[in-house]
C-alpha cells in the first residue's frame, strides 16, 4: 500500500507539471495561423514543422501520463487480487483507490480513500490499537551527536504514516561534517538517514535558502 500511495503521489506531481495543456492550446494557435491564406510557402512550411515538434512533444507527454496511470492500475489490481485471495487479511490494505475524470476528459485523478473500522473483525481492531500505541520520534545528529529530539507521536492506522510537523534550530559555528536524522519507533532505532548539510555549497557569507528535501527510510 505504501508503493500505491507513492505512486499516486508522483502521478499527482507528473500530471501538475505536464504541458498538455500549453501544447494542446499551441497547436490550436498553429492551425489558426496554417489557415491564413496570405502565408507564404516559407511560412507554411515553418508553421507545419513547428506543429509536427509540437505534436511529438504532445504524444510524450500524454504517453508518459497514461503509462504512469497504468503503473498505478497495476499495482491496484495486484492488491484487490490478494484481498480476494486472503478476505480475513485485509488490514493493511484499508483504503478503496477513487478515479476521477480531470478538465481534460480523457485524464484521470487518482484518489486513496480510507475505509472504516467498523465492520473489521476484532484482530484488525487489536492491530489497530497496538500500532496507535507505539511511540515513534526523531533525533537530530551533527557529527555524530545528538543535538536535538522531536517529542513522541503514534504513528497513524492504517497508513502507518509518523507525523511529527516538529522543526529544529541548531545554531552552528563551523560546517558539520555530517548531519542525520534517526527514526526511533517503540524505542528502536530502525533507520539513520543522512541529511544533505545546509549550506555546504554556498558561495558567499550572504547567501541563505530554505531547504525543503523528502527522504525515504526502512527498517533495517
Amino acid at each position: 500500500m505504501l508503493e500505491l500511495k507513492g505512486l499516486c503521489k508522483a502521478y499527482d506531481r507528473r500530471v501538475g507539471l505536464a504541458l498538455i495543456p500549453f501544447y494542446l492550446e499551441r497547436i490550436e494557435n498553429l492551425n489558426q495561423d496554417l489557415a491564413n491564406p496570405e502565408n507564404t510557402p516559407k511560412e507554411e512550411d515553418f508553421l507545419k514543422n513547428m506543429l509536427d515538434n509540437i505534436q511529438r512533444d504532445l504524444d510524450f507527454e500524454e504517453k508518459q501520463v497514461k503509462d504512469d496511470a497504468q503503473k498505478i492500475y497495476d499495482l491496484w489490481q495486484e492488491i484487490v487480487n490478494l484481498r480476494k485471495k486472503n478476505p480475513d487479511g485485509y488490514a493493511n490494505t484499508m483504503y478503496d483507490l477513487k478515479v476521477h475524470k480531470g478538465d481534460l476528459g480523457d485524464d484521470v485523478l487518482f484518489q486513496l480513500k480510507k475505509k472504516g473500522t467498523q465492520d473489521h473483525p476484532d484482530p484488525v481492531l487489536k492491530r489497530k490499537a497496538n500500532v496507535q500505541k507505539t511511540p515513534a520520534l526523531c533525533r537530530l545528529l551533527i557529527d555524530g551527536k545528538v543535538v536535538a529530539e522531536t517529542r513522541k507521536v503514534a504513528i497513524d492506522w492504517p497508513s502507518y504514516e509518523i507525523n511529527i510537523l516538529d522543526q529544529f534550530s541548531i545554531h552552528m559555528f563551523t560546517l558539520p561534517g555530517n548531519v542525520q536524522l534517526e527514526i526511533v519507533i517503540n524505542g528502536k532505532t530502525i533507520d539513520v538517514i543522512e541529511l544533505e548539510i545546509p549550506g555546504a555549497h554556498v558561495k558567499t557569507l550572504t547567501s541563505a535558502s530554505r531547504m525543503v528535501k523528502e527522504y525515504g527510510f526502512s527498517s533495517i
